[in-house]
């Protein structure tokens, strides 16, 4: 993507951007938990209480990005310079989506051989399918918990846990899309970090 392909016809590759996210929605939260002196509930604790109850904070970052669309490559062939080897159009009607494939993977097609078969290269003049398939879309949820305890002097010590993708959301990644390769054709190869948790203990004067 990114190239035009054919500069005599500006119109051949025309079709959605590189990064057309037809959904992106990120929302930040940040709660003061209402327990404890001076709060909603349990105003009136006494200070062992107070220091079990109160100064808790929730804090979460979520984001959702639906999927990016990409084209399909035939690699080992360059049919209008040695800048760029070719991208594919298809054959016949396909099915691409987020799925199971035939070998027990997670990919865009439902096959690989089969699949691969239904795309070919682009000729010389032609310029392959743009924004062919959609890409996997991308959840991701971050938690963090803090508790404070007062000190004297109007310093605190502060008690932190973080979770970064906290409900270990699968979100896949590097999808081989070479038709030339059909053994691996469609299937994704990574995916983004799994669940991390980490805790800190920070003192604030």
């Amino acid at each position: 993507g990114g190239l035009m392909l054919n500069p005599f016809d500006r119109t051949a590759f025309y079709g959605y951007s590189d990064f057309d996210v037809r959904h992106n929605l990120n929302s930040n939260v940040m709660l003061e938990l209402p327990f404890g002196r001076g709060r909603k509930f349990m105003s009136g604790s006494n200070a062992l209480v107070d220091a079990l109850v109160g100064g808790w904070q929730l804090s979460t970052i979520f984001r959702y990005r639906s999927a990016l669309p990409t084209a399909v490559a035939y690699s080992g062939l360059w049919p209008t310079n040695f800048s760029f080897t070719t991208l594919a159009d298809p054959v016949g009607p396909y099915e691409a989506e987020v799925q199971t494939n035939d070998r027990g993977n997670p990919a865009i097609f439902p096959t690989t051989n089969e699949a691969a078969s239904n795309w070919k290269p682009m000729l010389p003049g032609e310029v392959g399918t743009r924004a062919a398939v959609r890409l996997d879309d991308y959840y991701n949820t971050d938690v963090s918990l803090t508790k404070s305890f007062s000190l004297s002097g109007g310093s605190r010590i502060q008690v932190r846990a973080e979770a970064f993708n906290a409900f270990n959301n699968v979100n896949f990644t590097n999808v081989s899309l070479d038709a030339s390769s059909p053994n691996s054709f469609g299937q994704f190869t990574a995916a983004a970090p799994a669940r991390v948790v980490q805790f800190a203990l920070r003192y604030e004067f």
